[in-house]
């Protein structure tokens, strides 16, 4: 059980028979009154404190209850039971194990600052009958888990956008968080996951407990493997923030009064420098990290949000590595690329000099992704990305390689405002540092960066980079529930698991073409949408 708690002291019921009629009205306490002639009685009555300890409402894990003296205790929200419902385990005398049901949360109707904080009023009866009552506050161990509208999407807007997210526009993973698998629920455990990204600081706050060393030593690999972040690296560029960013979006630890919270906040996760694994060819900077996975032997999946693009290989031994990951049942899941306009990213960079002007005219994406071993591997899992208004973020490069599309935002606010047309980004880890220590602009004035505690994170993560690890994450989830998962089997369960444009309208778009007069006088179709064909 998570041991974070919160406990409140109940009123001291232990009164005089002088006082009590005003303790009945002080502390809401329905006291038993007897009339003889007149004259009123009350009968004494004395409860203990009313605690609550560990517990986690949002994922279901129970809170302990405990109330000495009391025959029965209610809830209004959430409700009490003398049988632990994930471990089956019976409560003692004066114990009660209490959870908030999964359809508080599944209507979507509770308002953004009840996420964080719960307000129960418990009624207890005592063995005489008499009714008394109790308020507390149960408040989310992870503080900063109200704002990610990933994870629970409500419309929550702290981050100041014109356009807020729209409300269920999330990952649902809290029905998954809530099942119950060998006394225990779903929460990424016992699954190794492979950050092959530019390296995570290990030294997170909301990191550091669930870095994973794999046991067999592989040699040369402590250059790469879970090096951690200098302080001169990070100094020297924000973008090298991204692979912590990556690993709090899968697996920031869960329970821990720390930040939010990953998808699979109990995961391991294994930071693989993408940026000196190998030397300066491009097949060896992705075969020396495969080949090190495949080694160390007990990683379930690889998230990797980067990628080369437009660079033609052709590298047989590369495209076995893959083969053997497939082979091993280790799920590689890549971001699918962040090209589809002609300009866009941070600084707004310009079209690349190999950027048809056709594709300017028509605004979509004419990248060639499909260029390497990567790209062309039948078993990899390529993710596009959808923003907080429930619709293909601008930036998505499309292909006929995509997958399955995550939840990956778009920029969120930058440089002291927020665009008409950008909406929110995600909330993750950045950097142990603090991006004040550090130097960081590009968050500056943002409504959510409102405390010192909020600059070891962010709330502007974007792109297929963040769309990847949602899935990841998601894919962790069901590895715990079935370890010997096939890599097709993972991919068929998030195909027929997804959300489409029957179940989900804002996904609904017709295909789009470009105008007769534009080439050659006849149209010509550039992007098919989601609908069926």
């Amino acid at each position: 059980m998570n041991k974070s708690y919160v406990k409140n002291k109940s009123p001291d019921l232990r009164l005089s028979r002088m006082a009590l009629t005003v303790a009945a009205l002080t502390f809401s306490a329905a006291a038993v009154l007897t009339g003889c002639h007149g004259e009123a009685k009350f009968e004494p009555e004395q409860l203990g404190e009313l605690t609550i300890e560990g517990g986690d409402y949002i994922s279901g894990q129970p809170y302990l209850v405990t109330l000495k003296d009391a025959a029965d205790i209610k809830a209004k929200i959430g409700t009490l039971s003398k049988i632990n419902p994930v471990t089956g385990e019976e409560a003692v005398e004066f114990e009660w194990f209490y959870t908030v049901p999964l359809h508080y949360f599944t209507d979507y109707t509770i308002d953004y600052k009840k996420v964080g904080t719960i307000t129960e009023q418990f009624t207890a009866v005592s063995s005489h009958g008499n009714e008394f009552s109790y308020t507390r506050e149960l408040k989310q161990t992870d503080p900063y888990l109200a704002d990610q509208w990933h994870i629970y999407n409500i419309g929550q807007n702290p981050y100041g956008m014109v356009k807020p997210p729209l409300k269920q526009i999330d990952m649902n993973v809290i029905p998954a968080w809530r099942t119950v698998h060998n006394g225990k629920l779903v929460s990424g455990e016992g699954v190794k996951i492979a950050v092959y990204d530019t390296p995570v600081d290990i030294n997170h706050e909301d990191l550091r407990e669930r870095i994973y060393t794999p046991a067999k030593q592989i040699p040369g690999s402590e250059t790469y493997v879970n090096t951690g972040l200098s302080f001169e690296d990070a100094k020297s560029s924000v973008s090298i923030t991204h692979g912590t960013s990556v690993a709090g979006i899968i697996a920031a630890a869960g329970g821990n009064e720390k930040g939010g919270r990953g998808i699979a906040y109990n995961a391991g996760i294994t930071s693989i420098n993408a940026v000196f694994a190998g030397q300066n060819k491009t097949d060896e900077k992705i075969s020396v990290p495969l080949s090190y996975i495949l080694k160390a032997g007990d990683f379930n999946i690889v998230s990797n949000s980067m990628g080369s693009d437009f660079l033609p290989e052709d590298n047989p031994a590369t495209y076995e590595l893959f083969d053997e990951l497939y082979e091993q049942n280790i799920a590689f899941i890549h971001a699918m690329g962040n090209e589809f306009a002609e300009t866009g990213g941070d600084d707004d960079e310009p079209a690349k000099k190999y950027y048809l002007s056709i594709c300017s005219i028509l605004d979509t994406d004419c990248e060639f992704k499909q260029t390497d071993e990567r790209a062309r591997h039948p078993y990899v899992i390529h993710v596009g990305s959808l923003d907080s208004l429930g619709v293909r973020a601008p930036y998505s490069s499309t292909g006929s390689n995509m997958w399955i599309t995550g939840v990956g935002g778009n920029l969120g606010y930058r440089n002291g405002f927020a665009l008409d047309d950008v909406s929110a980004g995600i909330v993750t880890t950045m950097t142990s540092y603090g991006w004040k220590t550090l130097g960081y602009t590009k968050e500056v004035g943002a409504p959510w960066m409102d405390s010192d505690d909020k600059q070891y994170y962010t709330q502007a993560m974007s792109g297929t980079s963040a769309a990847a690890p949602m899935v990841s994450g998601a894919a962790a989830l069901a590895y715990q529930v079935k370890p010997d998962m096939t890599v097709s089997q993972l991919r068929y369960l998030l195909a027929k698991t997804a959300m489409n444009d029957k179940a989900m309208s804002t996904l609904k778009f017709e295909t789009n073409q470009a105008e007769e007069d534009l080439i050659y006088n006849k149209p010509i179709v550039y992007d098919y949408g989601v609908n069926d064909p």
